[in-house]
């Protein structure tokens, strides 16, 4: 077999490992970039939570305090 032709071979052989490597690693690179994502949306999403929940206690601690007050002076 001529030389030329193991060559073609060989870089045909060669540029479907890279065209492989490749749509691996943007695979990873896709996949990686949709945890952060999620990972950040989770976050935000449970911050957001927290400061409504500690809002929510806040305002009726406040509530009670001024229902309690008025009930003092009554």
């Amino acid at each position: 077999m001529p030389i030329y032709v193991l060559m073609g071979k060989a870089l045909l052989c060669s540029s479907i490992v890279v065209k492989v490597v490749l749509v691996a690693a943007a695979t990873a690179v896709v996949v990686v970039v949709v945890v952060v994502v999620v990972v950040v949306v989770v976050v935000v999403v449970v911050v957001v939570v927290v400061v409504v929940v500690v809002v929510v206690v806040v305002v009726v601690v406040v509530l009670v305090v001024v229902v309690v007050i008025i009930i003092m002076i009554i």
